[in-house]
């Protein structure tokens, strides 16, 4: 009996402290709800216009003034003005004339950009910013889902423009794009797969650098120059065809492309950068290193560039002076052996050693399963039993030769 009387004045006590604090908040006229926090952000004025520079907020949109201090925000030039995981919505006013490319650099959150309608620069479709006439796509929001959709107007897009877009999955780049510019699908984690256009010219510099899940992707006939890292740390590549019209390969363009085992590489190239593939990065904190790929293949021919890497065991110095390891000559499979109307290629013998072994067999078996290329001219010498696919009958037949089940195929020729 006691405890239900106690409870009683606990709950008595409770409503009457609830119900003056109500009271107190219906009767005070000087009473507020709390203020939503203000943005905060820095700007420079020069020439009468303004250059949004940083923004500090934890607000999930953010309306870019039409004005500051009585003068039209015009510009908003540094990448740090929205680096933040926490804006998902952006407006652009109609007074914004130039938006810096190193606006796409560390949005991880953002979902939809909004331009007003009357800004003569600038507008938006589905959340993507474009130039005014839909011609050049300037930014992919990073967390925007679903397949990409290009305007059918649009004939360039802008550096980093899907930079660390991580929910895009799979692109289809459209007819008419000559260039992929400077960072532009860089750090795209999900990226599996891209299909490139036929007018595709050039590569820019680290223009799919980091796409970690990149597995295949389409080098078209007419591409000229891939840039100095253009698919460094791609790891999950594994295989790739150079295109004959290929002239140009920078340094690094396929560093640390952990899974890419070998290259096909046209005749007509006039550079091929230090450290343009076979390389593994195992760089730390406290230093630089990095390790030839042993197993690597080069595909080539005689007296060209690609027999040059190959063969390269010239030792390197860092800027201090310090020699850096020798690095090991590379598989080199000339393609002229394969070509050659005079000296026909020993049917198996695709490593062109002028012997059949388990070496060709192995090489056969990871072209089935796509782990490794082979130049077209290949394929009749690979394709031992003659039914015009590469399988892994075809290896089968080479080990039988190399344990004498077949006495007469060494003297086989294609």
């Amino acid at each position: 009996m006691k405890r239900f009387l106690l409870i009683l004045v606990c709950l008595s006590l409770l409503f009457t402290c609830v119900g003056s604090v109500t009271a107190t908040a219906d009767i005070n006229p000087d009473y507020k709800p709390p203020e939503k926090p203000k943005e905060e952000y820095t700007y420079s004025v020069a020439n009468g216009e303004v250059s949004l520079m940083y923004r500090c907020s934890y607000s999930t949109t953010f309306e870019i003034p039409e004005t500051i201090e009585g003068y039209p925000v015009t510009k908003v030039e540094f990448g740090n003005a929205f680096v933040d995981d926490v804006l998902r919505v952006l407006y652009i006013p109609k007074t914004v004339k130039t938006i810096s490319s190193s606006i796409n650099y560390g949005n991880r959150g953002l979902q939809t950009i909004v331009v007003d309608e009357e800004n003569p620069y600038f507008s938006s479709v589905d959340g993507v910013l474009y130039n005014k006439d839909k011609t050049v796509l300037f930014h992919y929001p990073a967390m925007k889902k679903g397949a990409v959709k290009f305007e059918s107007t649009m004939t360039e897009i802008g550096e980093s423009a899907f930079y660390l877009c991580n929910g895009i999955t799979a692109v289809i780049v459209p007819d008419g794009i000559t260039s992929i510019k400077e960072s532009t699908f860089s750090y795209n984690h999900s990226l599996v797969s891209v299909e490139l256009p036929d007018s595709l010219e050039n590569i820019e510099p680290g223009a799919f650098g980091g796409c970690i899940s990149l597995k295949q992707i389409n080098l078209p006939e007419g591409l000229k120059t891939i840039g100095s890292g253009a698919f460094r740390g791609c790891i999950s590549l594994q295989n790739i065809v150079f295109p004959e019209s290929l002239t140009h390969i920078a340094e690094r363009a396929f560093f640390h492309c952990k899974k890419l085992d070998s290259v096909i590489l046209p005749k007509g190239l006039v550079e091929i950068g230090e450290l343009a593939f076979g390389y593994i990065d195992y760089s730390t904190l406290c230093c630089i290193y990095w390790e030839a790929n042993p197993n690597f293949t080069i595909y080539g021919y005689k007296n060209t560039l690609a027999m040059e890497y190959a063969e390269w065991e010239e030792p390197a110095y860092t800027e201090s002076g310090v020699r850096l390891p020798v690095f090991p000559k590379f598989n080199f499979i000339p393609l002229d052996y394969f070509t050659d109307p005079d000296h026909p290629p020993l049917a198996g013998d695709v490593d062109a050693d002028e012997n059949c072994s388990a070496t060709d067999a192995l090489y056969v078996l990871k072209n089935v399963v796509g782990k490794h290329s082979f130049h077209q001219s290949q394929i009749p010498v690979a394709d031992m039993d003659g039914d015009g696919n590469i399988t892994a009958a075809d290896a089968l037949e080479i080990l039988r030769s190399v344990v004498g089940k077949i006495p007469s195929f060494p003297e086989k020729r294609v």
